[in-house]
Parts: C-alpha cells; structure tokens; sequence
C-alpha cells in the first residue's frame, strides 16, 4: 500500500468518527411524510382500515383511504398514518399517553425517525379536547329526534368560546412536543410542520325537509343547528387553530371550506356525490348500542379524503405559510392563497329572541314523537326559536 492510499484511508476513518451515528443510521433512509392526529384525518368513514384498527379494543380506524395516503407526492417513498380516531391532544405528546392499547402518537414518532428521512407532520388535533365535537355532534341529532325545541346552538353555542380558549393551551403543547421529538432525536433536517384545521360536515341547508327523510337520509339535525355549526361554530373553531398554528411557527391549511356542497344531503347532489358520511350504523360493532356502532358518523369519506390528499400535496410543493383547501371547477380541492374571513364575536348571528318553544298550529308547528318514540312527528315541521342564537362568548 502506497503511502498515499495509507493517508486517504486513515482521513476517511477519521472523517466516519467524527460523524454522529444518528446521521450515519439516517443517511439513505426512505423519505416520509407522516400524519397525527384524530380521527379526522386518521380516515374514520373512510373504510379499508389497517389490519387491528377496527375491532373491540382498538377502533382508531386508520385507514388506507386516509388523506395522508392520498397525497402522492413525488420523491415521497412512505406515508405514514400515526392518527387514531378519538385522540386528544395528550395522545400526540411523547412520552404522551397511550391510547386503545397503543402507546402515544408521540412515542411512535420518535420511534419512526431513525428510520425515515420525514419531510412533512401535518397534524389535525384539538376537535375531541374541550370542544368535545363527539359531544356537540350527539347533543344536535338528539335534540332533532326527540323533537327537542331548544336546539343545540343554544345548549352549546353559549358555551363555544369558552371550550375553545381552553383548547388552545392544550394544542399548543402538543404542538412544542412534536417539535422538541424533532429536534432532539431527529438529524437536525426539519420537516415541514402543518397544522390543519376541521371542516363541517353538513352545510348551512339541508335538501331534506321532513323529519323521516332526515332520518333515513343520515342528517337528522335541525336546519338552524346546521347553520349554526356551519356559520358560527367550525369558523370559530378554525380561527383559533390558525392562531395557534401562527403563534407556533407552524404551517397552517384551512380544511373549514373543504366540503363546500359535498357535505351529507347537501342540496343539489346526491349521496353518491357527497364526500361526507351522515349518521352511520355499523352492525359489525362491538356491540349494537355501544358508541363505536355509530363512530363513523358525520366523518369525510374515502371520496373526501382523495380530495384533502390533493390539497396536501399542492401545499407542501408551495411556499405560503398559509393556505386554504378550496373546490375548483375540476370537482378537487386546491390550496390557495384565500382564507376564510376569521370569525369575529357577534359578526355570525344575532342576539336571540325569546324563547318560544313549541307551537301548536301555523308556521313551524311541530310535534313530539309519539310515546316511546315509535312514530315520526305528524305533520312535523321544524320548531324554530324566533330570533337567532348569540355567537359564542356572548
């Protein structure tokens, strides 16, 4: 051996000491893009659910059909859906708190990045916090069952404002946890990091009427709650996401305007055509009353997913900070640059008038169901409060 060759060989041995082995293990592992969060984007009503994500004991209902696996990006060899269907905030912190017999989406992220280049975490959290969106969603269909005449936006719009301030904290923790996973065990090359707002699943009319056709049609909501949820609510909702993703340095995408007529029994289309799925029965539950029978309820379907998947794609090619999922004239989502307008106490609804309960006869009449619930309101019209709910905080 040359003196020459001997110098080179000892400079390179020198040169692979003195790289660290977490670069070394990284050097050439396959690209990610990785996704965390609830069940809004871990595919739920999605279908196609990954092997051991669909039975008693872990329903979080990842799904193959998820925006994440829609999103194709070229040079992207992996994606990765952490997500799992009623995840809090705490469920995505690392060490976190495990869930459904799985530990943290943090843990699993930490676990991940020594064997993955991750070029984007784009994360969907805060819905099951105290916003408790299971919770407003089961308030609102059964207020119209029962017949009801308050109406949700009153049970729960006055308290919206108060639920979401209490949110942000916890979001916003989660949130520096992921990034602290990055930073100290990833390789020093940060990924993108996204924050993600919810859309609406139903829109602010309905194109049924009566109480049987929304039943049966999977939307029995009070028109005036859907208005409420559409208008006031998820805006709400989004600005306070959108703030935190600011405040963070995160990535922001506006899903809010996402399903924009495409919602469940939206007017002017078709189930065929709508990218969310309405109150859904599954008879392969655990169990025929248990909530994980009707868990897939009011969630993007696989057509839904396909379309958000889209948007995330563009989004990660572009450089805007923020960006919204918008429907063009192709029938797909896109991101651009319009926002939403942010939601601003007293912009969305009035004050209320008085309570009127329900009216016997005229306009708006409508019915309790007869004993034991068996028959649908005679002549059943909605029973509407006169005035409009107060936006919350008000």
């Amino acid at each position: 051996m040359t003196h020459a060759r001997r110098v080179c060989m000892a400079a390179l041995a020198a040169a692979c000491f003195a790289v660290p082995a977490t670069a070394l293990a990284q050097q050439g592992n396959p690209t990610a893009v990785v996704a965390m969060g609830d069940s809004a984007i871990s595919g739920e009503a999605a279908r196609n659910y990954e092997p051991g994500t669909d039975q008693p004991g872990n329903y979080c209902h990842r799904s193959l059909n998820a925006l994440i696996k829609e999103t194709d990006i070229p040079g992207i060899a992996a994606e990765l859906d952490l997500a799992c269907s009623g995840a809090e905030s705490a469920n995505l912190q690392y060490p976190g708190t495990g869930q459904n017999n799985e530990v943290s989406q943090g843990q699993k992220l930490r676990d991940l990045i020594d064997d993955y280049d991750v070029s984007m975490i784009i994360v969907e959290v805060g819905a099951n916090d105290d916003p408790d969106f299971t919770g407003v969603v089961t308030d609102c269909v059964a207020q119209f069952v029962l017949q009801v005449p308050i109406g949700c936006r009153w049970t729960i719009g006055l308290q919206w404002s108060g639920r979401l301030a209490r949110m942000k904290p916890k979001v916003k923790a989660t949130l520096q946890s992921i990034r602290a996973v990055i930073r100290d065990f990833g390789d020093g090359d940060a990924p993108q990091l996204v924050l993600a707002s919810y859309w609406s699943p139903l829109g602010a009319a309905n194109r049924y009427s009566s109480y049987w056709s929304k039943v049966l049609n999977g939307c029995p909501i009070y028109n005036a709650d859907q208005a409420w949820a559409k208008n006031t609510a998820v805006p709400a909702l989004n600005t306070t996401v959108r703030t935190i993703a600011t405040e963070e340095g995160w990535r922001f995408l506006d899903f809010s305007r996402s399903m924009n007529g495409r919602e469940i029994c939206a007017p002017g289309i078709g189930h065929s055509q709508e990218w969310v799925a309405g109150l859904t029965y599954d008879p392969a539950s655990s169990c025929w009353y248990c909530f994980d029978a009707v868990r897939q309820s009011f969630h993007v379907n696989a057509l839904g997913h396909a379309a958000l998947g889209d948007c995330v794609r563009e989004f990660y090619g572009r450089t805007e900070a923020q960006a919204a999922c918008v429907r063009g004239p192709d029938n797909t989502l896109h991101a651009g640059q319009e926002q939403w307008k942010p939601w601003v106490p007293g912009a969305a609804a009035g004050r209320p008038g008085p309570r009127t309960g329900l009216r016997r006869s005229g306009p708006g009449a409508a019915r309790l169901p007869a004993r034991g619930g068996r028959s649908a309101p005679r002549g059943f019209r909605e029973a509407e409060l006169s005035g409009r709910p107060r936006p919350p905080g008000h």
